[in-house]
């Protein structure tokens, strides 16, 4: 059902579908990093191809072990660290009731759902 890729696929989703620099992605690696350091490479995509739902799913259904960045306008979250984060976003992204969301704001209400200290520390303003 999965290929396992020994390289870290990260998905990066802004609410624009925007892309990241460089030193942006640098950035990413590195939060990645001070959690998980198995000495992998990491492959970034982005754009607004990854807040089309269908398409992300697609992605994460391809890419086991893959760690999907949420940027907002004040923190970047990363869901990816535990082993049930990809399934429970695969189903999100399936889910009828996100029908008109975009793959961005999936995530970021997942990330939020799974972590409500968050949430509360950092109202969804940044949406």
């Amino acid at each position: 059902m999965y290929s396992v890729n020994p390289m870290g696929n990260v998905f990066i989703l802004t609410r624009e579908g925007k892309e990241y620099s460089d030193e942006g992605c640098r950035y990413v690696e590195d939060l990645i990093r001070r959690f998980v350091n198995d000495g992998r490479t990491f492959i970034f995509s982005m754009g607004a191809i990854y807040n089309d739902p269908f398409h992300l799913m697609k992605c994460l259904i391809n890419n086991r072990c893959s760690y999907v960045a949420i940027s907002t306008h004040k923190s970047i979250w990363i869901l990816g660290f535990e082993e049930d984060h990809q399934q429970k976003l695969i189903r999100e992204l399936r889910n009828p009731e996100n029908e008109g969301k975009t793959g961005w704001e999936i995530a970021l209400n997942l990330f939020y759902e799974l972590y409500p200290e968050v949430e509360k520390a950092s109202p969804r303003s940044d949406q």
